[in-house]
């Protein structure tokens, strides 16, 4: 595996990779402790002492080996049983197979399949994780090296690594009888496998990588103008893999810096790179991460603007995708001010929740770009894996307020498809909100005077109700037997999505999809929609979602879209002072 080399980039991260591919029925604890051991590459790299180095390679090679016995045991046991049952499709004829189940062939192909890829994902980690240790903690240690080869030699030539019957001749077997037995082609027999495949919601592909989105380019256009200055980008703790990902679409190298708390809270940004003269952008969403507030990420996005500021850059744009406090226009103009006292010269921001917030920057250009085409591919590819006809689907409004967004969604996504108006018209349908308890009281609503002016209830009489407490959900259209498509900018709590969810299946929706631009994912919102009636949740990656993704239930839900080609053209156009027009549709 050490002799593999290091594999070219597929747009995404292997952590990323290893969270967005692994089986949810098998549940990331049967897989290589990937992240704990990563986790240790890491402290032995910042380790000074040569006895806290070998307690930590201790630490290392036994987890490696547990590892290594875990995924073993169980690839053997899952192998075993998915050959035993290809094996005894072979003592049915063509007659009796045709008389049982259609999808009993492709249940076993897929079953076989899954095993393999579970292998392969395996090794790729035991691969990943090797390289990594051999790379940063045994360059100097011959003895290390050693232990290393060894295990490599180890796990290559272990049932790990070599399966007991050829996987491939198995798959293929299953083909050609299902083929024989309904006849059907090849290429129409692993479509019928594939669409099986494609409809197990444990083992979908969660992330996207970046060569499949819909604002992917491998090269920018040579029509426009080039920047007069060079193009510096830098990120904060809560946008590093976006950042990353942004980087690789641009072919630049991320700005050397450190950014990181002190032991009191306090943040500290410092610059290992000259930015003198240069156009700096700042990625940073205003969301909470592992070990890092709401409030902290604010406070490194501020002071990474005034550092860039300090140390004489050309221009300084803050990239934040996602804009915390925009259901508070006082909170939020605060922000903003203080972002544009810090350095700040220039925003772009993905799908605001309010676009009024726009207007809050003083003497700034705000640049709001729209992710909604990126989630209409995303959509569009699932539902023609799954084999999709693209009838009796409806665009619901969860609220008033995104109307507008539904709306243009249902039009954008008919033409993107390609659909028929006249077979495959999209329809929207929104919910109403009708909150129960504000009854005003009779003697206060009516005046016996006309001439009188109206009295105001005392104090505490009109009491607002409880916040997340919605009465009744009334929804207004048909969605009885449709595909329902809830689109939204931001899920938080999840209270709401969950409650209209529900309510559309009390109408009888047939199924649910919920897309929304910013997924917080405060409170119990995990657990929510873990028991709610949605189906498939689209999200983008404005803000991390690694802890959601490493639970199995929640993984069978989530689907990730990635916003960093969007940012990176929408970057490329104000660096090369370009129009970001096309950009802006709702």
């Amino acid at each position: 595996m050490l002799a593999t080399g290091k594999q070219p980039s597929e747009g995404i991260t292997f952590h990323r990779k290893l969270l967005s591919e692994y089986n949810a029925e098998f549940t990331l604890g049967n897989y290589v402790s990937y992240f704990e051991l990563k986790e240790l590459v890491r402290a032995f790299g910042n380790a000074s002492k040569e006895e806290e180095k070998a307690s930590i390679e201790t630490k290392f090679f036994a987890l490696l080996q547990e590892s290594y016995r875990r995924v073993k045991g169980f690839l053997m046991e899952r192998e075993r049983e998915a050959l035993k049952r290809s094996f005894s499709l072979k003592q049915y004829t063509e007659e009796e197979l045709r008389g049982l189940d259609a999808s009993l062939i492709p249940s076993v192909f897929h079953e076989v399949r899954t095993v393999a890829r579970y292998r392969d994902m395996n090794i790729a980690a035991f691969g990943k994780i090797l390289r990594k240790f051999f790379e940063r903690c045994a360059v100097d240690s011959p003895s290390r090296q050693g232990k290393i080869r060894a295990a490599d030699a180890i796990i290559s030539e272990s049932e790990v690594s070599i399966p007991s019957s050829d996987v491939n001749a198995v798959l293929n077997d299953l083909c050609t009888m299902y083929g024989i037995v309904f006849k059907k082609s090849f290429e129409e027999t692993m479509k019928t496998m594939d669409l099986y495949s494609n409809c197990d919601r444990s083992t979908a592909r969660r992330v996207v990588p970046l060569s499949e989105t819909y604002f992917f380019h491998r090269h920018f256009s040579h029509r426009e103008a080039q920047g007069h200055f060079s193009m510096k980008i830098m990120s904060g703790r809560c946008s590093k893999f976006v950042c990353k990902m942004v980087c690789e679409q641009l072919q630049c190298n991320r700005l050397k810096a450190r950014v990181e708390s002190f032991a009191n809270g306090e943040v500290s940004v410092v610059l290992d790179e000259a930015v003198r003269g240069d156009d700096v952008f700042v990625i940073q969403s205003m969301g909470a991460a592992p070990d890092i507030s709401l409030s902290t990420s604010i406070m490194e996005l501020a002071l990474m603007l005034q550092t860039s500021l300090q140390n004489s850059a050309k221009r300084v744009t803050a990239v934040i995708p996602y804009i915390a406090y925009t259901k508070n226009t006082a909170s939020v103009a605060a922000i903003a001010e203080i972002l544009v006292l810090m350095g700040c010269r220039h925003v772009i921001t993905v799908d605001l929740h309010k676009e009024q917030v726009e207007g809050m920057f003083p003497n700034t250009p705000v640049d709001n770009v729209s992710a909604k085409l990126e989630f209409i591919k995303s959509l569009t590819q699932i539902l023609r894996d799954e084999g999709h006809d693209f009838t009796n689907i409806c665009v619901v409004s969860p609220d008033s307020d995104t109307v507008a967004r539904a709306h243009s969604f249902a039009d954008s996504f008919m033409k993107f498809a390609g659909l028929s108006k006249a077979e495959q018209f999209i329809p929207i349908c929104t919910t109403v909100k009708r909150v129960h308890g504000i009854d005003t009281p009779a003697s206060l609503s009516a005046s016996p005077n006309k001439e009188d002016f109206p009295v105001a209830p005392p104090k505490g009489m009109l009491s607002s109700p409880a916040r997340g407490s919605l009465g009744t959900i009334d929804v207004v259209g048909n969605v009885e037997g449709r595909l329902c498509i809830i689109v939204d900018a931001v899920i938080d709590e999840a209270i709401n999505i969950t409650k209209c969810a529900q309510r559309l299946k009390q109408k009888g929706a047939k199924r649910i999809i919920a897309i929304a631009t910013h997924a917080i994912f405060s409170d119990a919102a995990v657990e929510r929609l873990v028991a709610s009636p949605i189906d498939i949740i689209i999200i983008s990656d404005s803000i991390n979602q690694d802890d959601a993704l490493r639970i199995p239930e929640m993984a069978k839900k989530l689907r990730i879209v990635s916003i960093a080609p969007l940012l990176a053209q929408a970057m490329q156009k104000v660096h090369t002072e370009n129009t970001l027009t096309s950009m802006y549709e709702k």
